[in-house]
């Protein structure tokens, strides 16, 4: 269902730009078919004449930084005011525990110099390395790790050097004074994965949305395929405009765990931070708070019909159409008998329910949630 959801949107942004280009277009030219030319920024769309203060159409345009201008027939700014839209969080995190290193095996390669039975040695270092040069030339390229431990420098002689850099050497000399014998030691390790949690990645990003609207008009018999997001008079008589954002709250699952060592412990794991629907919240632009409505039901924007003269917003979900009336008289909104989904549902392009497959792109809704598309010649 999210992947209907999401690809849906995808198609209403592509096809209310491919709309807004096409009006600026015509708009453009009727301003001054000679030379005048005018431009836009951000989103655009139509306000219907039915739902703004005088009846008078307005070209509307949203930018990312939620800036809202609003333009007569002419594309001449007559308004512009900032919407402050309500961020939700989103991404995931992957963790990981810390790795333990221990040793798995040891051994020791044999004394590689003895000194005389019985002799006990009390030199340095350095004069050890000069008299055991003769046995073993490699050993002269180490350094000092305490008294009786001597390392190689080579980079290629420890594990995972990479990671851990020289802090597990693969091999190195173990001096005994006190009965005069430098041996060759080798060692392997092992990870194990039972230490602390960490995060090794993080990603997250803020959304807030308006919920675009589509309009059908019954009593006319118009279906006009555009969207729109803002209004003057859908939810009440005044002048100012309001718009509808979603209500979500913060939804968080554990995915992806795995098992790194194989010692039967969890030990990596993805954290996904989402969202889930929880309803709508009106607005008015200067940030009052119109009505708040409280519904689980949301599929990809919203329906506004008009019947007899009386308006309704309509939701739809894989069970049940809900119609909600709009009294714009009391700014009241009522939910009203909910009927159940068909088996098959039909929507054009830009997510709008048809009666029929209509020539064109169609899209075909099934009851388990999954659809399908089709084009009929």
């Amino acid at each position: 269902m999210l992947l209907w959801w999401l690809e849906g949107k995808r198609e209403l942004s592509t096809m209310r730009k491919l709309y807004a280009c096409a009006i600026l277009m015509a708009m453009s030219v009727a301003v001054n078919a000679q030379t005048e030319q005018k431009s836009v920024s951000g989103d655009v769309f139509v306000v219907p004449k039915l739902f703004t203060y005088g009846d008078n159409s307005y070209v509307v345009a949203i930018t990312d930084d939620e800036e809202v201008s609003v333009y007569n027939e002419d594309i001449e700014l007559v308004r512009s005011f900032d919407v402050n839209l309500t961020e939700y969080t989103t991404g995931h995190e992957r963790q990981e525990r810390k790795a333990t290193v221990n040793i798995e095996s040891m051994r020791v390669a044999g004394n590689i110099v003895v000194w005389e039975t019985g002799e006990t040695w009390t030199g340095t270092w350095n004069q050890a390395q000069e008299l055991a040069a003769s046995n073993a030339p490699n050993i002269s390229d180490v350094e000092e790790k305490d008294h009786y431990q001597f390392w190689p420098t080579d980079e290629g002689a420890y594990w995972l050097y990479e990671k851990y850099g020289k802090l597990h050497p693969t091999f190195y000399y173990q001096w005994n004074a006190e009965d005069g014998t430098i041996s060759w030691v080798f060692v392997s390790y092992r990870e194990t994965f039972t230490d602390d949690w960490e995060t090794v990645d993080n990603i997250s990003w803020k959304r807030g949305e308006m919920e675009y609207l589509a309009f059908e008009d019954y009593d006319d018999n118009s279906h006009p395929d555009q969207n729109f997001c803002l209004s003057q008079t859908l939810f009440n008589e005044d002048e100012k405009f309001e718009y509808i954002e979603p209500i979500y709250e913060s939804k968080e699952s554990i995915q992806e765990e795995y098992d790194r060592d194989g010692d039967g412990e969890i030990d990596t794991r993805t954290i996904y931070r989402g969202v889930r629907h929880i309803g709508f919240r009106i607005m008015s632009e200067d940030g009052s708070v119109l009505q708040t409505i409280n519904t689980t039901i949301h599929r990809g924007g919203l329906d506004i019909f008009k019947i007899n003269g009386k308006i309704y917003m309509v939701l739809e979900d894989d069970d049940e159409t809900v119609f909600f009336k709009i009294d714009r008289q009391s700014t009241n909104i009522t939910r009203l008998a909910a009927m159940p989904v068909p088996a098959k549902s039909i929507f054009s392009l830009s997510g709008r329910k048809l009666p029929s497959a209509q020539r064109g792109v169609n899209i075909v809704r099934n009851s388990d949630g999954s659809s399908t598309k089709f084009l009929m010649k």
